[in-house]
Order: C-alpha cells, then sequence, then structure tokens
C-alpha cells in the first residue's frame, strides 16, 4: 500500500482491488503454506503463478497452476514434518503441517480446495475488505471514531503496525465484526464434524 500512495499527499488510489486479491492471495499463503508467495512484489510478470491465480478465467489453467503451487508447498512440508518430533509445540506449526498430522490426503485437498481457493474469495474485497470499507464510507458518524482510535495509536502515517497497536484497536475490531454480521463471508459450513467441538462458548 505503501507503494501506491501518492508520494505528496500520501493517498492511496480511488481503486486499487487488484491490490487487495494479491494481499489476500500472499496472506492466505503464509498462514496455510506458511510461505511468501511475493505477490506483493510490483510488476509482477503476466504468466507469473501469482498473477494466473488471480486473474484467472480459465478454470483448466488456474487449477493446473494451484495443483503444482499446492503439490510444490506440500512436499516441503512433508519434509519439514518428517524430521519433526512429537513433542514439537503444535504453536510452531502452520496450518498445512498441523493437517499432515491428521492426514496427508485430507492436508493436500484442504489446502487447495477450501483455503486457497475459498480463502482468497472471502478474505478478499468481496467479502471482508470490501464490506468493511463500504459500511464505514457510508457511516461518516461511525469512520471519524474509527479515525480517531487509529490516530490515538498511530499518531503518524509512517508509525509501524505492531502486534501492541493491534491489541488496542478495540473500535476497529468491533468494526470488523459487525461488517461480517450484515455481511457474512459464507452462508454455511458444507462440513459435518466427527465429534462435537467446543469454541470458546459455543459447541458444535
Amino acid at each position: 500500500m505503501r507503494a501506491l500512495r501518492d508520494p505528496e499527499t500520501l493517498e492511496l488510489l480511488s481503486v486499487f482491488t487488484n491490490e487487495l486479491l494479491k494481499w489476500a492471495l500472499e496472506s492466505i499463503c503464509s498462514i496455510t503454506l506458511d510461505c511468501r508467495l511475493g505477490c506483493l512484489k510490483p510488476n509482477l510478470a503476466a504468466d507469473s503463478e501469482q498473477r494466473i491465480m488471480i486473474n484467472c478465467r480459465n478454470l483448466k489453467k488456474f487449477f493446473r497452476v494451484l495443483d503444482t503451487l499446492n503439490g510444490k508447498h506440500i512436499e516441503q512440508a512433508k519434509a519439514k514434518y518428517e524430521i519433526m518430533n512429537n513433542g514439537t509445540n503444535l504453536r510452531d506449526c502452520s496450518i498445512l503441517e498441523k493437517l499432515l498430522r491428521i492426514d496427508k490426503v485430507t492436508a493436500q485437498v484442504m489446502t487447495a480446495l477450501d483455503m486457497l481457493t475459498v480463502g482468497i474469495d472471502t478474505v478478499n474485497w468481496q467479502r471482508v475488505s470490501g464490506s468493511l470499507l463500504y459500511y464505514i464510507a457510508n457511516n461518516s458518524e461511525k469512520q471519524e471514531k474509527l479515525r480517531e482510535e487509529v490516530i490515538s495509536v498511530l499518531p503518524d502515517k509512517t508509525s509501524p503496525v505492531t502486534q501492541n497497536v493491534l491489541n488496542q484497536k478495540r473500535y476497529a475490531m468491533a468494526c470488523i465484526e459487525e461488517s461480517l454480521r450484515l455481511f457474512p463471508i459464507a452462508i454455511a459450513i458444507l462440513r459435518t464434524m466427527q465429534a462435537d467441538v467446543c469454541i470458546e462458548e459455543y459447541k458444535m
């Protein structure tokens, strides 16, 4: 985003949809595959894996790239998993490595279909990012309140965003949660749990 800003006003372009898509793909891969794809690099080649996944309208070509990308990183995770000992803290493992502990086929299917394809669509401008920006833009009073909170923890436009800063942004988190309530990322979860699971106060 810094690279897209106007050097004088530090304002972003009025339309940066493609950048949100690249950010979504990079974020999902960082979380699931524990790697960086380089989607945020400037001037990506039109035939690069990143560009094809973001802009591709040919389903066969898309899945060909996805299979290559997914297979490559699954093999890397397998190699890392094989040298792990049973005492390794799960918090130090990527999501892919955790899935490999359960089942290798499940890990490949869930990573390719659920996390990369569905994850990008829900995180990008059509869902989380877009709905949040839309509702904030249409509620000037809430936008000002959010702006005041941001300025209180990030007084300068070049101030770094740290974990401590994120912990102080309670109103920002409330805005994200409210936008998700108004514009859910999915209408249902098409999965059946093999056993009851309790997440915080919710039993599923």
